[in-house]
């Protein structure tokens, strides 16, 4: 069974966890569709996108500078991991908590933070990102 637009409720439903999270009347991180919570599905994310990391540690950095602090201070408390790719640079912001997962990687500094262009919308353009990936060669 398909929802058609009649019947779609999704958009109600995301009104409602938004004023019940600025409201702090609801935790988002247990929302479920049965299945997975979505604090499942973003430490999966972080898993994944730090074994990514570990692959190709020199195409990679963190930061704990955001490339626009003062206008988008949406980020504050957490640090951002980055790749750079063949497609360009692309960037996940994680939590301070999880800082010890990226050890392995270098901080980049801020000047050069913002001296890159990059893309944010991390879910829609990693997996097209990464099929321009190459395997590395055998015992690198």
């Amino acid at each position: 069974m398909s929802v058609d637009e009649k019947t779609d409720i999704t958009e109600p439903l995301n009104n409602i966890i938004r004023v019940n999270k600025r409201a702090k009347t609801v935790n988002t991180k247990k929302l479920s569709d049965v299945h997975h919570t979505f604090g499942d599905l973003y430490t999966r994310e972080r898993v994944l996108f730090r074994l990514i990391t570990c692959i190709y540690p020199r195409l990679c950095f963190k930061s704990l500078y955001h490339y626009d602090e003062e206008n988008d201070p949406m980020f504050n408390g957490d640090f951002m991991v980055g790749m750079y790719t063949p497609k360009g640079p692309i960037a996940y912001h994680f939590k301070l908590a999880y800082l010890s997962d990226f050890t392995h990687l270098s901080f980049l500094p801020k000047k050069k933070l913002l001296q890159i262009n990059i893309c944010e919308s991390f879910k829609h353009y990693l997996p097209q990102h990464c099929l321009y990936l190459r395997p590395l060669p055998h015992g690198f």
